[in-house]
């Protein structure tokens, strides 16, 4: 009898989990991810216009895809709920990482971490940075942890650790790091 119990226990959590995934099929993305539709299951190159993405969302990358912010995105988590970016399980060769380029609107980054990205830098910035990079952790990344061209950026309270390239590439570019961690 309480292996009958646990056995359908089981096969309802395991059924409630398959229920939660929600698939990204690429192109313009807006509005608001939250943790009771997550993971969200990138499987296409996605520009974001506008980007909310709540505690406790974790964003899976099918393939190595561009996550491009045009407009915003505020990634907000929190100690015990961070927001995860990584690969797919499967997916072996990694994804593009997030790009800030040129954005005209404010952006935040707050106990998000990052790891997996393949491409230039898991955090890429060409011109315009997020205006908050706190409490973030980007590691074991196949590529350098940050990357900023042309952009000055200032990070709180980070970690950049066991990433196989660089820790932070500054190409015309200036870093302010306040208690961060970067090895």
């Amino acid at each position: 009898m309480r292996t009958r119990i646990l056995s359908v226990f089981f096969l309802s959590v395991f059924l409630i989990e398959l229920q939660a995934q929600t698939p990204i099929t690429g192109g313009d993305i807006s509005g608001t991810w939250t943790a009771e539709s997550s993971p969200y299951l990138i499987q296409a190159n996605c520009n974001i216009r506008g980007l909310t993405i709540e505690p406790g969302v974790e964003i899976h990358f099918e393939g190595d895809f561009k996550f491009e912010v045009t407009d915003w995105i505020q990634a907000q988590g929190f100690y015990s709920d961070s927001i995860i970016f990584k690969p797919a399980v499967g997916n072996s060769q990694g994804w593009f990482g997030i790009k800030f380029k040129n954005t005209a609107y404010s952006s935040a980054l707050s106990y998000v971490r990052i790891e997996g990205a393949s491409e230039k830098g898991a955090i890429q910035v060409d011109q315009r940075p997020p205006d908050i990079l706190s409490h973030c952790r980007i590691v074991n990344n196949q590529s350098d942890g940050i990357y900023l061209k042309d952009a000055s950026l200032e990070m709180y309270h980070c970690i950049i650790s066991s990433n196989t390239v660089n820790g932070i590439v500054l190409d015309g570019g200036q870093i302010n790091a306040t208690n961060c961690i970067i090895f």
